[in-house]
C-alpha cells in the first residue's frame, strides 16, 4: 500500500486530534495534488468517536474513504463523526 500511495510514501506527517490520549491520529499530506491519507488507531478496549478538522492542514473534504479498516469500522466515514471500535485501525483517503 505504501509503495503505491504518494501520500504514504512521500507525504508530510501532520499530527491531528492530539488532545485525545486514547486515539493516535495523523494525516499524511500528499506532496502533489492527490488525496491525503488519515490514519487513526484506537489503543483502548472501548469504542471511541473522534472528530477531525483536517481542512486546516490543506484538505477540502469532510469525508474519508477506507484503504484499510478493521472489522466493524465503517468504510466511508464522516470526519465529524468517526467511530473506532476497540483496538481498531482506520486508514483512509481524504481529498
Amino acid at each position: 500500500m505504501r509503495a503505491e500511495n504518494p501520500a504514504l510514501r512521500d507525504g508530510k506527517n501532520i499530527m491531528v486530534n492530539t488532545s485525545d490520549p486514547n486515539v493516535l491520529s495523523y494525516l499524511r499530506k500528499n506532496p502533489g495534488a492527490g488525496p491525503s491519507v488519515l490514519v487513526a488507531i484506537n489503543f483502548t478496549n472501548q469504542s471511541h468517536t473522534v472528530s477531525y478538522n483536517v481542512q486546516a492542514p490543506g484538505t477540502q473534504n469532510r469525508h474519508a474513504t477506507a484503504l484499510l479498516v478493521d472489522q466493524g469500522a465503517a468504510k466511508n466515514v464522516d470526519l465529524n463523526h468517526l467511530v473506532l471500535p476497540p483496538f481498531a485501525v482506520f486508514i483512509g483517503t481524504v481529498q
